[in-house]
């Protein structure tokens, strides 16, 4: 896959639901895997009542994860590439203050 289709993919998934849920999708490109945990704490601590708490089970059960584990998800490479390649372009105030954090 092009990073051109996980683009693709990734505003697919944002129209499905709703624009808020592209900036959870950034953030969850973060760490190499994900738990329900992770992302729930992920969209509190940086994102607060921006996205719908809903979004994080959208996303994991969406096309741009896979399950590897039992709780355990991965991006897609490509997908997750894009997403970290934008990641700095689209919150670079909220990334220097809050990635210490992490």
């Amino acid at each position: 896959m092009s990073l051109e289709e996980a683009k693709e993919q990734i505003k697919n998934f944002t129209e499905r639901f709703e624009p808020s849920y592209e900036t959870l999708v950034y953030h969850a490109a973060l760490p190499f895997v994900l738990t329900p945990e992770l992302l729930n704490y992920l969209r509190i601590e940086f994102l607060g009542k921006e996205v719908p708490w809903i979004a994080e089970a959208d996303f994991l059960l969406s096309d741009l994860c896979n399950p590897v584990g039992y709780e355990l998800y991965a991006m897609k490479a490509d997908i997750r590439a894009y997403a970290l390649k934008q990641l700095p372009k689209r919150n670079k105030k909220m990334l220097s203050r809050n990635l210490p954090k992490l």
